[in-house]
């Protein structure tokens, strides 16, 4: 299309437009700038007339509460104007001052245009007492506001607590985060913030863009705790001031955003105090490892039918909300007749930061004796929403499991003797003999017992039981000696991040207190799981203070992940976190009792 034509085509559209306007019927239509102001602050009201170009007002404008001044009268260009004709609209400005706070209803306006009576609708401004709101800047919408939202109480201590951060800012404003929002506050431990997510978002009648931005803190201390302060750095483009009285076809070209100033701001929150309370002594479960959320389980194992001695490979599921960092493997509920090797623990997430999602932990279950279903796994965590522990056990599925008695003897049928030729007539005695009774015929054979095919049919049955035997305990050594194994390669990692001392103090002492529990195993045979301080001491022969030390290990463990008191609460320094891994070092020299 040449240039001529599209510019003869726009003359023409405008031309239609200018027609459609001039016949259509007058509008009145007032506006405030903002719908929401702070006690002391101006805000524009306006009126637009289109549809007319006599226009006549007498009257004035009062709302108790309000100082209403105006009005001006400012001409807008539109299509019409542009071609010499008229249709472009009449504006009448007002100033509005808020005296007090409150709800004031603006009432309609009522006007004669081209003598015809136009009326606008009310608008309703809302003012709040001075430092409420949380912007200040007038003439602008809404813009850096941050809400820090958590979840209703109570909280306990080792909860994992889904906190967001909203900020929130004007649609018809250009603006967005610079980074990551800054989350004060003593006594948590705090996931990294991912990415936001945008959504759209509506206050006192205003739409919003909100950013939302999502992490979680876990309490590691009981007591009153302060969340906060929060700080959201952001960016706004902000239209450049023009003069009140002076408002024409540029100046509103010229206010818009695109044509504005890049500020950067801080929004702000104010703390959170949380109550949290330490987890309940009372009925807390032997099987009960820390876990705290809304959890389901199951297990399932296979296959169906084993032999004495083969495995079964038990997937022990956990599906819910909560700390699965500190979930546990279930635990075998009656381990008489079964042996158990240390689980492998797969975790799928179903969100960013890993609130919710399944942990499967597969484990390996080895019949001892004959068994008629799978083995019996028990799994115990805290609800915080019931404020007590509850305890899940899996369905003894069916199970044949078949017994390790030799198998019968075969009997194997002697061959049958050859044929032998027909005997020759006896010759007649030729002397007296004595009296020869023939109770039947009797054959012998002369040929080697080895030869003879019963004979290593007897020999197999005791040969083949004998190397049944020595297979199952082949198989039996070489399975406890993955076991072990298993447990050397757990226990070096385990050191090998001691020695870093990284971590929380929970984490660094649960990482302490599983190196002694692994080292006892090595030397009992013992799962790892079940051994506690005492079991660890009774193991080995240690001197007084290497004892003291493994005990204040286990102690301020249970302590900072359960109590929520005394010595395991406060920070471990430097020095105390060598005190352990020195107490930790003699545990392992010291003599294995027999």
């Amino acid at each position: 299309m040449s240039r001529a034509r599209f510019f003869l085509n726009l003359i023409l559209a405008l031309a239609w437009t200018t027609g459609a306007v001039e016949a259509a019927e007058p509008t009145a239509v007032a506006t405030l700038s903002r719908k929401e102001i702070v006690l002391g602050e101006e805000v524009d009201l306006e009126l637009r007339v289109v549809g007319g170009s006599n226009l006549r007002w007498q009257g004035a404008l009062q709302v108790e509460g309000l100082e209403i001044s105006g009005p001006r009268m400012e001409s807008q260009i539109g299509f019409g104007n542009l071609l010499g004709g008229g249709g472009g609209g009449i504006t009448l400005a007002f100033s509005v001052t808020a005296l007090r706070a409150g709800q004031f209803t603006i009432p309609a306006i009522s006007l004669s245009v081209d003598g015809r009576a136009v009326r606008s609708e009310p608008v309703i401004l809302k003012v709040v007492p001075e430092g409420a709101g949380q912007q200040k800047r007038s003439g602008q919408p809404a813009l850096g506001l941050l809400d820090l939202v958590l979840p209703e109480g109570p909280y306990y201590l080792g909860q994992l607590i889904p906190v967001e951060v909203w900020l929130s800012g004007g649609s018809n404003l250009r603006w967005q985060p610079e980074a990551m929002p800054e989350l004060g506050g003593d006594g948590f431990t705090k996931l990294k913030f991912p990415e936001p997510k945008q959504k759209q978002g509506e206050r006192e009648g205003e739409a919003l863009d909100v950013y939302v931005f999502r992490t979680a803190i876990t309490p590691s201390k009981a007591g009153k705790l302060t969340l906060g302060p929060v700080e959201a750095p952001y960016a706004a483009i902000v239209p450049r001031a023009q003069p009140r009285r002076q408002r024409s076809l540029f100046g509103d070209i010229f206010s818009d955003p695109a044509f504005g100033m890049t500020q950067h701001f801080k929004a702000q929150a104010k703390a959170r105090e949380l109550d949290v309370k330490p987890l309940p002594a009372a009925g807390r479960p032997e099987s009960f490892s820390g876990g705290i959320g809304e959890f389901e389980f199951d297990a399932e194992g296979s296959p169906g039918r084993v032999k004495v001695g083969d495995p079964v490979t038990m997937k022990l599921r956990i599906k819910g909300k909560g700390n699965f960092d500190r979930v546990s493997a279930p635990v075998l509920k009656a381990t008489r007749g079964w042996r158990t090797y240390p689980p492998a623990a797969e975790f799928k997430s179903s969100d960013e930061l890993g609130l919710t999602g399944t942990k499967t932990f597969s484990v390996a279950v080895i019949p001892e004796t004959p068994q008629q279903a799978m083995p019996v796994f028990e799994f115990s965590y805290f609800d915080p929403r019931k404020g007590a522990y509850v305890t899940l056990q899996s369905e003894p599925a069916p199970l044949v499991v078949e017994g390790g008695a030799p198998p019968a003897p075969v009997a194997v049928a002697a061959p049958p003797a050859e044929p032998s030729a027909p005997e020759a007539a006896p010759e007649p005695p030729s002397d007296i003999v004595g009296l020869i009774y023939e109770a039947g015929r009797v054959h012998e054979s002369f040929a080697p017992l080895y030869m003879n095919r019963a004979f290593w049919a007897a020999q197999a049955v005791p040969a083949l039981a004998l190397f049944g035997w020595l297979l199952s305990k082949r198989q039996r050594t070489s399975a406890d000696e993955l076991r072990r194994r298993a447990w050397r390669r757990e226990k070096a990692a385990l050191q090998a991040k001691l020695r870093t001392a990284s971590g929380d103090d929970a984490e660094f002492l649960e990482t302490a207190a599983q190196v002694i529990r692994l080292e006892t195993a090595l030397a009992t045979g013992q799962e790892a799981a079940s051994i506690d301080a005492a079991t660890a001491l009774a193991s080995r022969k240690v001197d007084a203070e290497t004892a003291a030390g493994v005990e204040r290990i286990f102690n301020a463990r249970a302590q900072l992940l359960y109590a929520g008191g005394g010595a395991g609460s406060a920070s471990f320094s430097a020095e105390e976190r060598r005190a352990v891994q020195t107490s930790i070092e003699r545990f392992e020299k010291g003599h294995a009792r027999r």
